[in-house]
């Protein structure tokens, strides 16, 4: 079965504090996680794919 973009929802947060921390603890209510990353050793992206409570995808760009 796959989805289409009616069944999915999006949702952007902002907050303030440790992203590292505020990732983590947003994929708990999450199904999945997209981090977007720029291919510079994103420690960031690394802790996300390895803590977070639901799958994460880092999507890497060139720019």
């Amino acid at each position: 079965m796959h989805a289409s973009a009616e069944d999915v929802r999006i949702e952007r947060v902002a907050v303030r504090g440790h992203p590292r921390r505020e990732l983590i603890e947003h994929s708990t209510g999450a199904q999945l996680v997209v981090l977007g990353d720029r291919g510079r050793g994103s420690f960031l992206g690394q802790a996300l794919l390895h803590n977070a409570a639901c799958p994460a995808y880092l999507a890497r760009t060139t720019s």
